[in-house]
């Protein structure tokens, strides 16, 4: 019998802290196993402005969501935090992977690490908000 060498993966997470980035993909993920059965879930990317690594490219994190319009439903939630409004019912109980509301809006967030089941870390989203976008400076502190 042969013994084998795994290979240790060379994951590096998002760094931990405060950052700015930009929400650059809503993926549909269909239906997944969870801890409460079948479950429809959505993940969204949000692509770093603030960390890069070692090559030069932005970190990516991502944050997955059930999809669902419910009033009390974390994706409704994030959907409304970030558009910086309550969701029509038409807005809430409708999804589109290139939801308008929701994707280019760039955004605050705050990364914490946790250590998986099999070990290894992960970098999980513990705070995102919307981030006021500047259309360039106001007349009155233009420079001439």
């Amino acid at each position: 019998m042969a013994k084998l060498q795994i290979p240790k993966g060379e994951f590096i997470p998002h760094p931990t802290g405060q950052h700015e980035g930009e929400v650059c993909l809503i993926e549909d993920l269909g239906q997944k196993l969870t801890a409460f059965g079948e479950k429809h879930k959505i993940a969204v990317r949000i692509q770093s402005d603030t960390a890069f690594m070692d090559d030069g490219q932005p970190f990516i994190v991502q944050q997955w969501f059930t999809l669902s319009g419910h009033a009390k439903s974390s994706l409704r939630k994030f959907r409304e935090l970030i558009a910086e409004r309550p969701l029509t019912e038409e807005e809430a109980y409708s999804f589109d992977t290139d939801d308008p509301l929701i994707l280019h809006k760039k955004v605050g967030f705050i990364i914490v690490h946790n250590e998986g089941k099999e070990g290894g870390v992960f970098a999980n989203i513990q705070a995102i908000w919307p981030l006021k976008v500047s259309n360039g400076p106001s007349p009155k502190t233009a420079k001439p």
